[in-house]
């Protein structure tokens, strides 16, 4: 059991939809597919102890001072671009839209989705899993 804490511990690993497809770097790619690949393997480890491993692969989103927000400053007709021929909705996601989600997590309700991944992304990728 969890020593530390008399209730569950949840730990939450922030991906990237590129770990599902090739959308960035390969360095960057490769680094969000391992560290998908570690919250598989250890949550398996770590569950009978009651630490609950959550893994999510986030889409493109805006918050102070991210990748998205520094392009949008630096290079709005690249941004524009981006969501005009990657996003569906066309328009990018405010950091708050994602708040939801990690409410569900490290509730005692997320607890059936440790060690999986939840793709956030609305409909960003293409990839899909049978």
């Amino acid at each position: 059991k969890n020593k530390l804490y008399k209730k569950n511990l949840k730990l939450i690993h922030i991906g990237s939809v590129a770990n599902i497809e090739t959308t960035a770097s390969v360095g960057y790619s490769i680094v969000k597919s391992a560290l998908l690949a570690y919250t598989k393997s250890i949550s398996k480890f770590f569950l009978s102890k009651n630490i609950f491993f959550h893994h999510i692969s986030l889409g493109a989103f805006e918050y102070d001072q991210n990748s998205f927000e520094r392009l949008k400053n630096k290079n709005i007709s690249v941004y524009r671009k981006f969501i005009r021929e990657k996003l569906p909705r066309k328009k990018i996601a405010k950091a708050n839209e994602l708040m939801g989600l990690f409410d569900l997590l490290i509730s005692g309700k997320g607890d059936i989705l440790t060690g999986s991944t939840v793709v956030a992304d609305f409909n960003e990728s293409n990839s899909f899993r049978i």
